[in-house]
């Protein structure tokens, strides 16, 4: 009878508090700002249009990309809510 309560508490509690949730976390897109972005064949800077990762125009990882974004600066790849990539280092080469 133990076991049984508890495999319904078990089954039960978890599905109160996450089912009161509409969706998850938000994705990176949503939270990201509106910027100005540049044409991604002639841009310093490139991202994909859903990675959170913005690269030079040089890195081997930009060559991979599918559907490129492209910004002008550092600050408006940083602004959209990206993050530099570690292999290129795009804040160094800004310098």
């Amino acid at each position: 009878m133990r076991r049984i309560m508890i495999l319904l508490v078990l089954g039960l509690v978890p599905g109160l508090f996450w089912g009161c949730r509409k969706s998850g976390p938000p994705k990176p897109e949503e939270t990201a700002k509106e910027v100005k972005t540049a044409d991604p064949e002639t841009a310093p800077y490139v991202a994909g249009k859903r990675n959170k990762v913005y690269h030079a125009r040089g890195c081997p990882y930009a060559a991979n990309l599918s559907s490129a974004v492209g910004f002008a600066s550092v600050l408006e790849a940083e602004a959209s809510g990206r993050i530099p990539c570690e292999f290129c280092s795009p804040r160094a080469s800004n310098k």
